[in-house]
């Protein structure tokens, strides 16, 4: 492969089962902008998404919050 692609070039070589050297490319390529934006579909804010998600569309009030009596 490294005959036909340049590293950072045509894409990332890295060597076969060593993911922190492929974790580093990719952030180097990707950038900080990206992997904020990953970050942001982690698991824990998904569940505190989908939690709350949940909770609106039961019609209960999300612990902490203030329930409104009509």
């Amino acid at each position: 492969i490294p005959e036909l692609i340049s590293d950072d070039v045509e894409g990332l070589l890295v060597p076969p089962r060593d993911p922190p050297r492929l974790a580093a490319a990719l952030q180097r390529r990707l950038g900080e902008q990206a992997a904020q934006r990953a970050r942001a579909y982690g698991s824990k804010p998904m569940v505190q998404k989908l939690s709350a998600l949940y909770t609106r569309l039961a019609g209960t009030p999300e612990p902490g919050s203030k329930a409104v009596v009509a």
